[in-house]
């Protein structure tokens, strides 16, 4: 893998409570329990400390709805969002679980949708900073890893997604989405990663 430490960003996709915790509102439905079977928070935050290391810049990308806020209804996904009254503005849920919060000086963006690039200011953020490879962890990997790679390559960006930084409501599921993607990103692992930074 080849990082070059200027133009690339490490970015950590919806590891909040209610997604990746076994106690969600959306982890208690499965996907906490594949992620914490798969180790994707210890892992992807081994990444993390990886790229604070070396420099790199950080993105942390997470979903919270406020309010009033008007939600895409014909999307089972925000349904059902809307329907758990999940990922609420401020809540607990919509922290960021300990492994994997910001620190001061990263960039949050929370966004309402299945990508982080869709309807937020990552890709102005990014294109500000001479960002041209990201480098994304994140749960659902069939969700927002899907979605926002695909989004990203649409849009120019050169992608690695870190496979054991990831998780899905199963590993078939999360095997199904790599080898889709694969076709548009490079998978590599966190030890790869790592090693690349030197």
């Amino acid at each position: 893998m080849d990082i070059d430490h200027g133009s690339t960003t490490f970015v950590a996709m919806d590891f909040q409570h209610d997604i990746v915790s076994v106690d969600g509102k959306f982890g208690a439905h499965g996907l906490g329990e594949q992620v914490e079977a798969a180790g994707a928070i210890p892992t992807a935050a081994r990444a993390l400390a990886a790229a604070r290391s070396a420099g790199l810049s950080i993105a942390h990308v997470g979903v919270s709805v406020a309010d009033g806020q008007a939600l895409n209804m014909s999307a089972g996904l925000m349904a059902g969002i809307a329907a758990m009254e999940a990922l609420r503005e401020g809540s607990d849920g919509a922290a960021f679980v300990e492994p994997m919060a910001p620190q001061p000086g990263e960039f949050v963006v929370m966004k309402a949708t299945v990508s982080g690039l869709a309807g937020t200011p990552l890709d102005g953020h990014l294109r500000s900073a001479g960002i041209r490879h990201l480098v994304l962890t994140g749960a659902a990997t069939n969700m927002v890893v899907d979605g926002t790679t695909r989004q990203a390559v649409d849009m120019g960006y050169q992608v690695t997604i870190l496979r054991d930084g990831c998780a899905s409501f199963s590993p078939e599921l999360h095997e199904f989405a790599l080898g889709v993607l694969e076709n548009l990103a490079t998978i590599a692992t966190v030890d790869d990663f790592v090693e690349s930074l030197g």
